[in-house]
């Protein structure tokens, strides 16, 4: 006989009943609530980094930047360095009181976006106290430009360059020379008693006021940046001779040639090897400089002229360099290209120079330069 159903309602008895879980905790409304806590949290601290970025922006983009008015009051020179951006620039202006905040420039030049691209370094004739927007427009006018610049070419002696360096800055050229002697003041290298050979041949800008021994110095600093960065010293160590010795000779190499630097090179340290043909350099160039940069053809008495310099009566390297060099002759006399040339000589219409290893290979240089309307060779 089956037990009857217990009704609906009615519970077992409390023995019978199997033990009560523990109740869960409500998970979902604990994640739903900490979610809204996470988001709530978010969105003050984005609002926050929206306010922080839009005072950023007010300050270097213009905003409200504080800012003069007009075309501004008393002259100064400014120097724009180089690579320097248009926020870059705007401090220079603000910190040398051209414009009133940074932000006022950049804001100007901002809104005339391509133009600001066109800015240059150098030196620049502002007035102090301008708008931003004056500023910006006065930095992009060649005539604001304050500098001193001039191109001083590869070989020149110093007696060649002053003339061009005194064009180009308007400083006499007494002056200028005055200032070449003053070797302590230049910091020549390697133990140099002369500025003759290291004034980097390159174009150059100059503060407007800048003085003679400034103008030599930043020329002289110039040299010693690429003899570093093509080695010199250690170049010169490698062939048995001083930097200054090297430089010499690289500055024959750019009066002598005027192609394939790294073979004329290579003549030269073969004559220095080869004494018993070659008992000196027997060089043209270095007479040439001894007689003052004389251009024209030698005759015998200076083909004889007394100097250190006259490589025809003086065996070895001369005591300095008779011009300066370029990087590419200072290069070649680092890295020459080996051969067994021993004679090099440049014909006039051709405007190029021939390499010879042998005697007869020089004589008949030597003919085609005469049927040219030349003469010498070596």
């Amino acid at each position: 006989m089956t037990e009857p159903l217990l009704p609906m309602s009615e519970q077992p008895p409390l023995g019978d009943r199997p033990p009560r879980r523990p109740a869960r905790p409500p998970r979902r409304r604990m994640r739903a609530g900490r979610l809204l806590i996470a988001i709530t949290a978010l969105a003050v601290v984005m609002v926050l980094v929206i306010v922080g970025a839009g005072a950023v922006l007010n300050r270097l983009g213009g905003g409200n930047a504080p800012d003069f008015k007009g075309q501004g009051t008393d002259a100064v020179v400014v120097q724009v360095p180089e690579g320097a951006t248009a926020t870059k620039i705007g401090r220079v202006l603000q910190d040398a009181g051209v414009v009133k905040s940074s932000a006022a420039f950049t804001s100007a030049a901002s809104k005339e976006d391509a133009k600001a691209r066109g800015l240059q370094p150098g030196y620049y004739r502002l007035k102090k106290q301008m708008s931003g927007s004056a500023a910006f427009t006065l930095l992009l006018d060649p005539a604001a430009r304050a500098e001193s610049k001039f191109t001083f070419p590869e070989g020149l002696s110093v007696r060649q360059a002053l003339p061009i360096i005194s064009k180009g800055t308007g400083i006499p050229v007494e002056q200028l020379d005055a200032a070449a002697k003053q070797t302590a003041a230049l910091d020549l290298p390697y133990g140099a008693k002369s500025v003759e050979g290291f004034l980097f041949p390159a174009t150059y800008t100059a503060a407007p006021d800048a003085t003679p021994v400034q103008i030599l110095k930043m020329m002289v600093d110039r040299f010693k940046q690429e003899a570093d960065k093509i080695g010199l010293t250690a170049g010169a160590q490698k062939h048995g001779i001083t930097p200054l010795q090297l430089v010499t000779l690289a500055s024959i190499v750019e009066r002598e040639v005027r192609n394939d630097r790294a073979k004329a090179a290579t003549v030269l340290y073969n004559r220095l090897k080869d004494k018993a043909n070659f008992p000196t350099l027997g060089l043209d160039s270095t007479v040439r400089y001894a007689l003052g940069d004389f251009p024209g053809a030698l005759s015998n008495a200076q083909l004889n002229v007394d100097s250190p310099y006259n490589t025809r009566k003086n065996p070895g390297i001369p005591p300095g360099a008779i011009g300066n060099p370029g990087n590419e002759a200072l290069a070649a006399m680092i890295n020459p290209e080996p051969g067994t040339w021993v004679y090099f000589l440049s014909l006039p219409k051709e405007d190029k120079t021939y390499y010879a290893t042998t005697t007869a290979e020089f004589d008949a240089l030597r003919a085609k330069l005469a049927q040219q309307g030349g003469s010498g060779g070596y």
